[in-house]
């Protein structure tokens, strides 16, 4: 039985993604020796922010549309979403 997938239709699937970004900034221990507090960050992080490169576009070679073994198919996938946070680190 022949393949039914058509060379046409056959792309270079490489990529370098910017898959995730964490910014940090920890505050002087001086700002903080009248608190009880020992130590404050503030962190700025992104996930799957964007594609450094890609041969085909509109389409996240990451993406999968089931999760059986079928790599490299396609059928009108969902992105993969893009997400943002902010993060306090305390200690005491």
């Amino acid at each position: 039985m022949a393949s039914r997938i058509s060379e046409e239709f056959i792309y270079d699937a490489s990529f370098i993604k910017m898959r995730q970004i964490t910014l940090s900034y920890a505050l002087p221990r001086q700002w903080l020796a009248n608190t009880p507090i020992q130590g404050l960050t503030l962190s700025l992080e992104g996930r799957n922010l964007f594609f450094i490169s890609r041969d085909v576009q509109n389409i996240d070679p990451e993406s999968n549309y089931n999760n059986s073994n079928a790599q490299g198919l396609e059928y009108g996938t969902l992105a993969t979403p893009r997400s943002y946070g902010v993060n306090l680190n305390v200690k005491f």
